[in-house]
């Protein structure tokens, strides 16, 4: 679905396909590898069991923040390896597609409990050993969805649809974390929505928004 919502959007603002298309899938892949060997590193870090660095099987799961670190590298990487189109271009292609995906992915988490909410006596999904919990993948799903719709409407020079699904998914990640299973309010679900948007306001800032002619 990504990439086609890729092809999509490439059309509709009259760029070329390949070059988006290319970078979310070099994203893709690193966005997943970043996700593994992040977990994996926090597994080692708990057990200090050193073979499960190498265990394909480890059960460490897979970790949003090395998500976000292998795809940022991996869109350096293909603004380093294409080039052809304007960074802040297709960025306003890529990143609604790759959080699209990043949506899509969380609401696995609520039918595979990887990721649980907070008990609570509200709304909330029931499973089969009784436990009530928030479902702290479709907030965070719906939310992303949300920000993805709201982007693309947005009007506005280029780059300014990748800013505004970067914060909204910023904002959405801050609030749904408030709901997650974790042992304190604050943890390191907050820490990733505050680089994500201080990343997304400082590119936007550094090299993002068009400059007056000189």
């Amino acid at each position: 679905m990504a990439f086609a919502l890729v092809v999509f959007l490439a059309r509709r603002n009259g760029a070329r396909w390949q070059e988006p298309l290319a970078t979310l899938g070099l994203s893709a892949v690193a966005a997943i590898a970043g996700a593994r060997v992040w977990s994996l590193l926090q597994w080692w870090w708990t057990d200090r069991e050193m073979t499960w660095i190498w265990d394909p099987l480890a059960p460490a799961g897979y970790s949003s923040a090395g998500a976000f670190l292998g795809g940022g590298l991996a869109l350096l990487a293909a603004r380093a390896i294409f080039g052809r189109q304007p960074f802040a271009s297709l960025l306003d292609i890529v990143l609604p597609a790759g959080f699209t995906a990043l949506a899509l992915a969380r609401l696995g988490c609520v039918f595979e409990r990887c990721d649980p909410g907070r008990a609570t006596d509200w709304f909330g999904v029931t499973y089969p050993d009784g436990a009530h919990l928030h479902p702290f993948g479709a907030y965070l799903a719906g939310g992303t969805l949300l920000a993805v719709v709201v982007a693309l409407r947005w009007t506005g020079p280029a780059g300014r649809q990748a800013l505004v699904v970067t914060l909204g998914y910023a904002a959405v990640r801050l609030l749904a974390e408030f709901t997650r299973d974790a042992p304190t309010w604050v943890h390191g679900g907050h820490l990733v929505a505050a680089l994500v948007a201080i990343v997304g306001v400082a590119w936007w800032l550094i090299d993002g928004r068009p400059r007056p002619p000189v």
